[in-house]
């Protein structure tokens, strides 16, 4: 270690403890500034990329660094305007994004300094250590310290069991972390069992479908806490039990039963698997299509969503489950296909290690910002939902002005695949979340 990173690591330490000695209000403030200062600082890659890895700066890190950037600093919109609410309901909302945003982040920032480690380029440095790894701890350790310490949630309904509310909201968050990380490193679900095991197209597919179906029930588990019925709550709960000794039986019976099969000539048989068949499209895409459409339908036809608090602006509050929707689908996908992004925009681009570590950061920020748009129908003041919605708008603008900047000013490193991809999804969001105002000015 040289004499800078004892000061940053010191700097980071120093300022956490003072953060968490001065309780929630004094925590969400530095939380504010200090996503302020990184957000800022991610929009110059040259200053920032070189303390923590070892590569060759591209068009590509420059995009995923401003999409870093704009991402914290529409977050710091919403936490400027929304940390000091009489909403209960509204902070620790904004805690529990933060938790699992750090979270994701720290999981793939350690998976990108030991996955790229004997990389030329495109690897991080022992500084990440100090400067990515163990800011990025405090970080998260912070906000579930604050988590901890929280004694009213908010939500409009009655805690009748605190039991039951404590399991409920630990079991989100273990199933919702778990199913991202399945669909993010799909296959690694497997190859942790059978670390010998020739992994195929169809291996990596199931471990993101599991992902992804952990991933939708942990949303269950997230609103669960707010029913007004125990049985409904301990339903939940009944629910995760038989999937868990179903899965455990699973285990058993591999392990005991067909333990003479677990070589690599008998489990590389999947491998002719790999291409699916024409029937999948019918089968499998079709089916699972039908089933989305029909509940997107159900979800449509819906006008009462409780929650406690009354919808006090419908425009708003459809605007803010389209951004919900948009967003953490989005956040999902980038975590899932790490690298994606960029590829998309620059084709020719050779992709390393940072370049997937950026994209699966800009994913894990998405998802955790998603979770406040999913909450914050339920608020009680139309202010706190603007607050969500302007934090985006400035989120898409900043987003949109780096792929202009990108494709205008330096055209030689891009192609029209720049605008004709990215500004039209910055544009589309934008234009919903502005459509809302107009929408409540009718109302």
């Amino acid at each position: 270690m040289e004499t800078e990173d004892y000061v940053c690591t010191g700097s980071f330490i120093f300022t956490f403890f003072v953060a968490i000695v001065s309780g929630r209000r004094a925590w969400m403030l530095i939380d504010m500034i200090s996503t302020i200062v990184f957000g800022v600082w991610f929009f110059f890659p040259k200053s920032i990329l070189p303390l923590q890895a070892d590569l060759v700066i591209d068009s590509g890190h420059v995009l995923l660094c401003h999409m870093v950037a704009a991402t914290l600093l529409g977050s710091a919109v919403v936490w400027a305007l929304s940390r000091n609410s009489s909403d209960e309901t509204v902070q620790v909302t904004m805690l529990i994004t933060r938790v699992l945003s750090a979270s994701l982040i720290l999981i793939y920032m350690i998976y990108a300094q030991y996955a790229n480690a004997q990389a030329k380029h495109g690897r991080f440095t022992q500084q990440n250590y100090w400067f990515g790894i163990l800011g990025t701890t405090l970080w998260d350790l912070g906000n579930i310290i604050q988590l901890l310490r929280t004694v009213e949630w908010g939500g409009g309904a009655e805690n009748t069991s605190s039991g039951l509310d404590h399991s409920l909201r630990r079991d989100f968050f273990v199933i919702f972390i778990g199913g991202v990380v399945m669909a993010t490193f799909a296959g690694s679900t497997v190859q942790c069992l059978f670390p010998h095991l020739i992994l195929d197209g169809i291996h990596s597919h199931m471990d993101r479908t599991v992902g992804a179906l952990n991933i939708g029930m942990a949303f269950l588990s997230f609103i669960a806490p707010g029913f007004h019925s125990d049985e409904d709550k301990r339903a939940v709960l009944l629910g995760r039990i038989v999937q868990c000794i179903m899965l455990l039986a699973s285990v058993a019976w591999q392990h005991f039963y067909i333990i003479s099969m677990t070589t690599t000539q008998t489990l590389t048989v999947g491998a002719p698997l790999a291409l699916l068949p024409a029937s999948n499209y019918w089968f499998g895409i079709l089916g699972t299509t039908l089933w989305d459409l029909g509940n997107i339908i159900q979800l449509l036809r819906t006008v009462e969503w409780g929650g406690g608090a009354e919808n006090t602006s419908s425009g708003l509050d459809h605007s803010l489950r389209r951004d919900f929707f948009v967003i953490f689908i989005g956040g999902v996908v980038m975590a899932t296909f790490a690298g994606s992004t960029v590829q998309c925009l620059f084709p020719h681009l050779i992709l390393d290690g940072i370049h997937s570590h950026m994209d699966r950061t800009v994913g894990a920020l998405n998802i955790g910002m998603a979770f406040l748009s999913f909450i914050a129908p339920g608020f009680h003041s139309d202010e706190d939902k603007r607050a969500v919605l302007l934090g985006r708008i400035v989120q898409c603008i900043m987003l949109l002005a780096s792929v202009a900047w990108q494709h205008f000013y330096i055209i030689s490193m891009t192609t029209t695949q720049t605008l004709t991809v990215g500004a039209p999804l910055a544009l589309l969001l934008l234009s919903g979340y502005l459509s809302s105002g107009e929408r409540k000015k009718e109302d």
